[in-house]
């Protein structure tokens, strides 16, 4: 993993690299991608229901993150843009991994170089980042590509949550691609929402059946707790919580694959 060059015992080194090639093998990766490219020619809801299985099951790839930077890739004005074409290759057949990072601020510099740019600046801890071969940046004007295995990832940082590793990219005049205007970025954090929103569903139905499991085991006062009426409130008003989620989730996909005008909406809700 191109993370074990750094040294850091209390943190996440990589990913699951079975699960990875796994999803590489079955076309995950190249979901969106045209059929003249190796493609499925799907579109957000087939996503959103992978990221629903992944969420169920905590599966530790940079699934998503790769699905938006190969995303952001494939867009138009990216595609006009030479360095992308090897990237997206690489990036459907899982042989690299992309992240996305977020300037929310606007304080990333840029100064035009010819046909690309330099960046200075400090983004967001970012996911996947530490393994990750390209950068996807969002800004509030435009969205950038950058080189990362070229100008060098970030150590994993020290993070609750170990199952997925953490990193801060700090570019110092990085080369970078614009591959994206205000609405390619805008369109990309709707997809990101989405991806997550989906994925989140999938934890909650699974802690749903959990505890709808424990509730029929857990015996007090010589009954199952489950046929106790609070218990049973508190679990059907949890299941319609749940659908609510289901709803609003897979309405944002379907806006972002039918390009409906209400997708930014769909997706902050």
């Amino acid at each position: 993993s191109p993370a074990e060059d750094h040294h850091n015992d209390s943190a996440p080194i990589g990913f699951d690299r079975s699960a990875w090639s796994a999803m590489a093998d079955q076309g995950w990766l190249a979901l969106e991608l045209p059929e003249s490219e190796g493609g499925l020619d799907l579109g957000m809801v087939e996503i959103a229901v992978l990221c629903e299985q992944i969420g169920r099951r905590l599966v530790a790839a940079p699934f998503l993150s790769t699905i938006l930077a190969l995303g952001a890739l494939s867009q138009p004005e990216a595609r006009a843009v030479e360095a992308t074409a090897a990237w997206r290759s690489a990036l459907s057949e899982g042989r690299a991994v992309g992240c996305l990072a977020f300037d929310p601020t606007g304080a990333l510099t840029v100064t035009d170089d010819g046909d690309r740019v330099r960046l200075e600046g400090k983004l967001a801890p970012t996911l996947y980042a530490p393994s990750a071969d390209v950068a996807v940046l969002l800004t509030p004007d435009a969205t950038y590509a950058v080189d990362l295995a070229a100008e060098g990832r970030p150590a994993p940082l020290s993070a609750m949550d170990r199952t997925r590793e953490l990193g801060v990219i700090e570019l110092a005049g990085a080369a970078a691609w614009r591959v994206g205007g205000p609405e390619a970025t805008t369109l990309l954090g709707d997809r990101a929402a989405t991806g997550c929103s989906a994925e989140m569903l999938g934890s909650a139905e699974h802690v749903l059946n959990m505890s709808v499991a424990y509730a029929k085991d857990r015996v007090q006062f010589g009954k199952p707790i489950g046929s106790f009426q609070a218990i049973k409130h508190m679990l059907a008003d949890a299941l319609v919580d749940l659908e609510g989620m289901r709803s609003t989730a897979y309405y944002a996909a379907w806006c972002l694959s039918a390009h409906d005008p209400e997708r930014s909406l769909a997706a902050s809700m």
